[in-house]
């Protein structure tokens, strides 16, 4: 009965407009029966609270003073409560506003701050990385009488990691240290969080052998933190050593802490630490995701170990782990280095059955694997593979099967793959034009390639260089030497260097053009 009044106190207060007036607020929370007695006064504090959480904490801000006036009070527990409930969606001015309503000088909360309401605040400010606010809080609380705890300092240096003002965390840990106040794990995990904010490993794995000076035993979180930073760097011998620790430690190792070592072996290459480290998860019963087999699969790709690729893409059927996009995109990778152009199409269809969208990237690999490769004709089965899964090719695609045709003269197709660019309201740039040029030469094609060559102005594209270079192999492949002089003319005349065409070429040229032309 107590939650149904406060949802229709709640939805009362959310329905009124912006600019409510203090008797329209106090008249919803009276029709519930909530600013009429003392007993009231925990339910008020739910609807705050559920206010904050809907992130309308002003209206929250303003309902207080208007409690006052009824002669009711927020208890200090509700005003903790409340600060901890701004932090959570970062709401630190909020949070701050609640402080100076509850302090005795301002307003008649008539509350003493504690640590814990103090250490809520400051960890409001560093949610939303308000680092100088929160150390001015700090200040405060040293200036006045407030017990400054563990969770206080915890917060501050939190705080700080947030806004990646390390040093400043770890000189808040030293004063904590200095001081008769016991520092413990979660102290130095917050410090150790700062430095895995910026990477800085060296400094990471300093504290926490410090640790064991001052006889602080790490906890799980501290090992994270220095095993992320370290990962940032590739040090991952640094990385294993810290999971071997945790392990002496009998601490819990779970996937993330594994992942993020496991990132440290691919950065490295160290491909046999990244597959042995998968084994010994399965092994030891730590949970192997998607994300574990992607990171061993692609530090195996980048050392060229293609065959351990695919026995790890076999292995993740037996973990029962599904494969993602990505999974198949290092597979893909691996198949086009190999030049495995049908296992590529197969492994695109094996990702339709799985349920498994192709992905943009997965399909362009593949596409500019063909390219590589000189198959011009696998290159246009990815492309038409492209539109039956509603990924649009681009002009970036185009370009890639068009390239594959231009290096075996497959100029219908290019020319065609120009014409779909078209239908397809893309845009044909100058590198487009110029390897559907280049496609014609081989086949002597020079009436195509010099079509293709004026008719770029109806696309708005100037020839460059190459454009000229490839329309006058075409013409002289063809023995088309008047068509090649005429092209040094332009070539001229577009101020592109005239030097572009094959020596021999332009002595054959201007030969049939001017006989008695003396060459030197």
């Amino acid at each position: 009965f107590a939650h149904s009044i406060e949802e229709v106190a709640y939805r009362g207060l959310v329905r009124l407009s912006g600019d409510a007036g203090p008797e329209e607020i106090i008249s919803v929370l009276r029709r519930c029966s909530l600013a009429n007695s003392e007993s009231s006064l925990l339910s008020v504090s739910r609807v705050l609270g559920m206010l904050i959480k809907s992130r309308r904490p002003h209206l929250a801000l303003r309902i207080i003073p208007l409690l006052w006036r009824e002669g009711l009070a927020i208890r200090l527990m509700d005003y903790t409560d409340l600060v901890v409930a701004c932090g959570r969606v970062s709401y630190w001015p909020e949070a701050l506003e609640l402080l100076r309503l509850m302090i005795p000088d301002g307003g008649p909360a008539g509350e003493e701050m504690d640590d814990w309401i103090c250490a809520a605040a400051i960890k409001a400010c560093g949610k939303a990385s308000a680092w100088i606010q929160a150390l001015g809080l700090l200040g405060m609380a040293v200036e006045t009488s407030i017990d400054v705890s563990k969770f206080v300092y915890s917060a501050a240096i939190y705080a700080c990691g947030n806004g990646k003002v390390w040093q400043k965390a770890l000189d808040l840990l030293r004063v904590a240290e200095d001081s008769d106040l016991h520092v413990s794990d979660s102290m130095y995990s917050a410090a150790l969080g700062a430095l895995n904010k910026v990477g800085n490993w060296i400094k990471a794995l300093q504290l926490v052998s410090d640790m064991a000076a001052a006889r602080v035993e790490p906890n799980a979180s501290c090992y994270t933190n220095a095993i992320s930073a370290c990962e940032q760097h590739g040090q991952w011998g640094h990385a294993m050593g810290l999971l071997v620790a945790m392990g002496e430690q009998r601490l819990e190792v779970d996937s993330t802490i594994c992942n993020a070592a496991m990132n440290a072996f691919q950065k490295e290459g160290a491909w046999s630490q990244a597959v042995g480290l998968l084994g010994t998860m399965s092994e030891q019963r730590v949970e192997v995701d998607t994300i574990s087999c992607n990171t061993a699969m692609s530090a195996c790709a980048s050392t060229g170990e293609w065959e351990t690729v695919f026995a790890l893409l076999d292995t993740m059927a037996g973990l029962v782990v599904k494969p993602s996009v990505v999974t198949y995109g290092i597979a893909l990778d691996a198949l086009s280095m190999e030049g495995q152009w049908e296992k590529a199409l197969e492994m695109l269809c094996v990702m339709r059955r799985g349920l498994v969208e192709a992905d943009r990237v997965s399909l362009q690999t593949a596409v500019s694997s063909c390219t590589k490769g000189g198959d011009w004709a696998r290159a246009l089965d990815f492309l038409d593979f492209m539109a039956t899964e509603s990924v649009m090719p681009r002009i970036i695609e185009f370009n890639a099967g068009i390239s594959s045709c231009q290096r075996y003269g497959a100029w219908p197709q290019a020319v065609n793959l120009l014409r779909t660019m078209a239908r397809s309201s893309l845009e044909a740039s100058i590198v487009s034009f110029n390897a559907t040029i280049g496609a014609c030469p081989v086949a002597h094609e020079w009436v195509q390639a010099l079509g293709l060559l004026f008719g770029l102005g109806v696309n708005r594209l100037d020839a460059n260089a190459m454009t000229l270079h490839n329309a006058n192999d075409a013409c002289a492949h063809a023995k088309q030497w008047a068509m090649v002089s005429s092209l040094l003319e332009f070539a001229v005349s577009a101020r592109i260097d005239p030097t572009l065409l094959n020596r021999h070429k332009r002595r054959e040229a201007l030969a049939v053009s001017s006989p008695d032309t003396e060459f030197t």
